[in-house]
């Protein structure tokens, strides 16, 4: 038993470890890429870290996997190079009951990524939609020429006298509502606040039928976005499912039977070959997950199967 707690401690700790450093680069990256949006002039400097904090989920979908895959390859490299394989296989974990422990961390693993696809990531897919298109309003407000009619989208027409700073000077909209119906508006200041237009003093006219409906106001907002057709927002599903975790337990069974390297030999000798592995596997998976051909994430996975079955027969994992 404690053997068994020093291997599974062993495989999380370096597996955590490497989901920090790859975590941390692609911080740095992804925020790089952001400041460069904010150098542009696309994206305000406060909403950089919010960005790069709600892509965490989707990082992760990728690091865990990837760091789970090298701790087995670092781990019981290590082993086998020190000569501690072979105490742990002369204490009853043979290489089958350790295929077992590794089939279960994979497993485990897997629930807690399908975990947080499946309820962080659809509401992450949400709200960076909704920062998108809020910084795209912005961007084409600010196209908005005093004394020129400027469509900042599909249904919604814009002029102004005077603009300076997002505050506007006798303001004219002209858009149409979720019944088609054309409205206009017409008021004295606009003051851009947020995803919407603070209006002052100012008289909407809709169109009823034949007619026109008059409403003077002493101050009104006007909501951008529930007039934004577009810039959809992402269906709220999950990107992953069931078949994740068989990826998860196939690649960390090649990275054991890989891992096997003779004492006193480099832990790292196997490491270049078995990535090269990973990186084929794990860019299959990721292209048949985005196309719509049927049951193609799970074929992906029976050559990959039958190269742990080769592996398995030639390594004779099952009489060590």
């Amino acid at each position: 038993m404690i053997l068994l707690r020093y291997l599974i401690r062993d495989i999380f700790s370096h597996t955590l470890s490497v989901s920090l450093i790859f975590l941390f680069i692609s911080f740095s990256s992804r925020s790089i890429q952001y400041l460069e949006e904010v150098v542009k002039g696309n994206l305000e400097s406060e909403t950089v870290l919010w960005l790069v904090l709600l892509r965490m989920p989707e990082f992760l979908e990728i690091i865990i996997p990837f760091s789970f895959f090298i701790a087995i390859l670092l781990v019981v490299g290590r082993l086998y190079s020190q000569g501690e394989y072979v105490i742990l296989q002369q204490n009853g974990l043979s290489t089958l009951n350790i295929c077992k422990i590794v089939a279960l961390l994979g497993l485990f693993l897997g629930i807690i990524i399908l975990s947080i696809n499946q309820f962080f990531s659809p509401l992450v897919d949400s709200r960076l939609s909704a920062i998108k298109a809020e910084k795209t309003i912005y961007q084409k407000v600010d196209l908005v020429r005093p004394g020129y009619f400027t469509r900042i989208q599909e249904n919604m027409t814009f002029h102004v006298s005077d603009k300076k700073d997002g505050n506007m000077e006798n303001v004219f909209i002209r858009f149409l509502n979720e019944e088609n119906k054309e409205t206009f508006i017409l008021a004295k200041k606009g003051i851009l606040q947020e995803n919407k237009i603070k209006l002052i003093e100012g008289t909407s006219f809709s169109k009823e039928e034949e007619s026109f409906k008059k409403l003077t106001f002493s101050e009104m907002g006007l909501n951008l976005l529930s007039h934004n057709s577009n810039i959809p927002l992402k269906e709220i599903e999950g990107k992953l499912n069931w078949i994740f975790l068989i990826f998860l337990i196939i690649s960390g069974l090649i990275a054991l039977l890989l891992s096997e390297v003779k004492p006193r030999e480099s832990r790292y000798k196997n490491l270049i070959p078995a990535l090269i592995i990973y990186v084929i596997y794990f860019g299959l998976f990721l292209f048949v997950k985005e196309s719509n051909i049927f049951m193609a994430e799970f074929y992906v996975h029976i050559p990959f199967l039958f190269f742990l079955i080769y592996l398995f027969i030639t390594k004779r994992a099952w009489q060590r």
